[in-house]
């Protein structure tokens, strides 16, 4: 019995040791085992994108590459301040917005850390940013949409500023003055054209009654329903609504040579530098620069792809207009100015 005893202390003596060389114990192995599989396989987005414009995207994604994505959706406004509210302590890998100047912020705020995917250089270089902290992923234009059973042909308005012409007082409507694509449209008047001019416009939108809305769906709704004869909103949002109804056209507002053009702004994506999942955020950029994403974001949201080699079949593309000759990243760094003469004229 005594040397049963031996032998068994014997043999627990070389377990121990054999655990401790391995690292730890047997439950702790899988555990480690288990993070050392599920790294770079998980991934949290905020989203600044509505569900059903970024939900296709996000499925292809984690079909393709296994990375289980965590979706928090809201206003890209929101989302940016809450951002700027954690900093460091951010569940967060990546933040995709609406709009250049929110990521600009984020950008300016050092939130961001570079973009490494290789289809970066692919994109244009005044829809992303000169350090690689933020990137366009895809373009929409500032358009006027009609109504075709309240609008003649005739009568049909050409440029943004005829909604403030007291010809359609009352019969205009718009997202308002905290949707951060309306937002921006007016700092791209502040630097196109001047402080004055910007400000006369957001005065004339006052005093011309035009109709404040919840929100681009909300205002190409109206306008089908003939709530509104005209609406000012993003371009994909004329098409959403031309699937649901016949009575809809989308203006490419001030065409002519003499005019502005359409002011284009972009919806992009930052990786954030506290990301615990710095891999898996990096292959998220990747793949939607990539044809296949552009692709989806051209045939499924109508929205224009950034890569010049993708050609959207079903709206217009970049190039087959005229836009506004202004520089989006001096537009985006005059946000809070913006703000402010927005708050000022009680907007």
């Amino acid at each position: 019995m005594r040397r049963v005893n031996i032998l068994f202390a014997i043999i627990s003596v070389f377990v121990f040791l054999s655990t401790i060389a391995c690292g730890g114990t047997g439950q702790e192995q899988n555990s480690i085992q288990g993070q050392n599989t599920n790294e770079g396989k998980q991934l949290v987005i905020y989203s600044g994108r509505q569900e059903p414009l970024i939900l296709p995207i996000i499925t292809a994604f984690e079909k393709k590459t296994g990375i289980k994505v965590t979706l928090k959706a809201g206003s890209s406004q929101e989302l940016a301040n809450l951002l700027l509210e954690e900093k460091e302590k951010t569940q967060a890998d990546v933040y995709v917005s609406t709009d250049a100047s929110l990521l600009e912020k984020l950008a300016q705020a050092k939130m961001f850390t570079p973009i490494t995917a290789q289809d970066l250089s692919t994109i244009q270089a005044e829809y992303r940013s000169g350090e690689a902290l933020w990137t366009g992923v895809s373009g929409r234009a500032r358009v006027l949409i009609i109504n075709t059973d309240l609008v003649s042909q005739a009568e049909k308005p050409a440029s943004i500023y005829s909604i403030v012409d007291p010809k359609w007082k009352g019969k205009v409507a718009m997202a308002n003055f905290t949707n951060e694509s309306v937002i921006t449209h007016i700092s791209a008047l502040r630097v196109f054209h001047n402080d004055q001019f910007a400000s006369g416009f957001l005065d004339g939108i006052r005093n011309n009654g035009v109709k404040l809305l919840s929100g681009h769906t909300a205002v190409r709704q109206a306008v089908a329903k003939g709530e509104f004869s005209i609406g000012f909103v993003n371009h994909y949002y004329g098409h959403l609504q031309q699937k649901e109804s016949k009575n809809i056209e989308i203006i490419y507002p001030d065409q002519k040579d003499s005019e502005d053009g359409a002011f284009v702004n972009i919806s992009g994506v930052g990786i954030l530098k506290s990301s615990k999942n710095a891999t898996a955020a990096q292959a998220f950029v990747s793949y939607l620069l990539s044809g296949e994403a552009q692709k989806q974001f051209a045939e499924l949201n109508y929205e224009f792809p950034l890569q010049a080699s993708i050609r959207s079949s079903n709206t217009k593309n970049l190039g087959e207009f005229k836009k506004m000759n202004v520089g989006l990243h001096r537009v985006a760094k005059e946000l809070d100015g913006t703000i402010q003469i927005i708050k000022g004229k009680g907007l």
